[in-house]
């Protein structure tokens, strides 16, 4: 009789890896993510959005964005994250990226900051989640017991 106590070991070894794997991924993910909601957060003041100008649609945007980005970035830094949460976070990503063209931020020299600054982060937001979702599938499959 083989002892297949070493191929058991193995596969453990593996699925322990590809956990890791997985979980150092999220990890960083939402790590960056709350970076950049700090960002959005500190933009309009780093910025120097002047208070009055259309610009002030872009910092009520930015706030509004940044508190659901912070909210789900932590969240999956305790819970594992999903696909809700990677979905929540690409449409609030493409709300960003969107938004200096759905209002009219106008054109200013600090509208056009604005609009880059949107764009730039709602990018890298959408970026970030698309990359999450993309691993989901990847993880549960290496993670998942053979037949």
């Amino acid at each position: 009789m083989r002892d297949h106590s070493d191929g058991s070991s193995v596969h453990a070894r593996r699925v322990s890896r590809a956990e890791s794997a997985g979980t150092l991924r999220a990890f960083l993910i939402s790590v960056v993510l709350l970076l950049v909601a700090v960002w959005l957060f500190l933009a309009g003041w780093v910025l120097d959005y002047p208070p009055g100008d259309p610009t002030s649609d872009a910092r009520l945007n930015e706030i509004l964005v940044c508190v659901l980005v912070f909210l789900t970035a932590a969240t999956r830094l305790v819970r594992t994250p999903g696909i809700p949460s990677d979905l929540l976070l690409t449409a609030a990503g493409a709300w960003l990226v969107g938004a200096p063209f759905a209002l009219g931020y106008g054109d200013t020299s600090m509208t056009e900051v604005a609009r880059f600054n949107d764009v730039a982060s709602g990018g890298l937001i959408v970026l970030l989640a698309l990359v999450s979702l993309a691993a989901l599938p990847v993880a549960r499959s290496r993670t998942s017991p053979a037949a």
